[in-house]
């Protein structure tokens, strides 16, 4: 009966400790080894998504202006706020002036931030805003620059139909 039982002991089957420290090493290294390529595609994921957004603001502007041909909307794009923001505005402070009065300026909705490390990159000679009258059209074109540091797309606003194209 002993004898049995010793048999049965060396017969049994486990994991010693040096094979699951083996496996617990070669799946740490595989998950290193994905962290990076995650990261840049989520990154990529993110700053797609913020241009998306910006473009989508944008054409919200538009069609609140066309909403009531009474008032111009503007988006006014803050490079100054870390993080970047960009927001819809109505032009009240003296609307054939064309520009944004942070005080006298009435905001529409919430801002779009963008996401961390992304932001407004300037282009020489355009505005800060972009006013739509009441037709849809723009009070004049705009290109606006959005970068990461690695990728970088443009959003143009053509001021006589006031499209909103994404360049990539």
């Amino acid at each position: 009966m002993i004898r049995d039982q010793m048999q049965f002991k060396n017969n049994s089957r486990g994991l010693t400790l040096l094979e699951v420290s083996v496996v617990v090493a070669v799946v740490g290294i595989l998950a290193m080894l994905g962290v990076n390529p995650m990261k840049n595609y989520l990154r990529g994921i993110d700053f797609r998504n913020s241009c998306e957004n910006i473009k989508r603001l944008i054409q919200t502007g538009q069609s609140r202006a066309m909403a009531n041909p009474n008032i111009h909307i503007g988006i006014y794009f803050d490079r100054g706020s870390t993080p970047n923001k960009a927001f819809l505005f109505q032009d009240k402070k003296n609307p054939t002036d064309y520009s944004y009065d942070g005080v006298a300026d009435p905001g529409y909705l919430q801002p779009e931030v963008l996401k961390k490390g992304i932001t407004f990159q300037p282009i020489p000679g355009q505005p800060d805003e972009i006013i739509f009258r009441g037709d849809g059209s723009a009070w004049q074109s705009m290109r606006i620059c959005l970068t990461d540091g690695n990728r970088k797309d443009t959003l143009d606003v053509l001021a006589s139909t006031g499209r909103v194209r994404l360049g990539r």
